[in-house]
This record gives structure tokens, sequence and C-alpha cells, in this order.
């Protein structure tokens, strides 16, 4: 019938990439957790929450998200 043609993976670039980031509120801290999990192991970056990583671009991208994240109340 037809020929097997095997499938691969693209490259994603996260300097590249638009995310939406859900917004922390009073009420919703539950699903922003798991939101932000994902968000954070889709970028390959979730294992800098573990204390100790120093992988400064990995911690930027982390943070970056994070910071897009929170109202501006709370970074500081």
């Amino acid at each position: 019938m037809g020929d097997i043609v095997a499938a691969h993976p693209r490259e994603i670039s996260s300097s590249s990439s638009s995310i939406q980031c859900l917004m922390l509120n009073s009420t919703n801290y539950t699903v922003w957790v798991i939101r932000m999990e994902t968000t954070l192991q889709v970028n390959k970056v979730w294992e800098t929450t573990d204390p100790g990583i120093e992988d400064n671009d990995k911690n930027n991208i982390a943070r970056a998200l994070l910071f897009q994240s929170i109202p501006e109340a709370l970074t500081l």
C-alpha cells in the first residue's frame, strides 16, 4: 500500500516561541501550579526548581516564564 516513513520530531527553540502563561490570582492557585509545571517541563527547565541547579540559561528561562504568570505586586 504505502511506505512507512519515520517521523522526525521538530526542533523547538524556546527563544522563538510565544507562550501564554496563566496569570496567578487569589482563586486559581491549583490550576496555575499544574499549568506552570507543564509549561516549565515543555520548555525543559522544570529541573531548575530543585535547589542547587546552576544552569544560568535554564534558570533565566524559568524565571522569565514565572514572571509572566504572576502579578506585578507579587514580583517584589
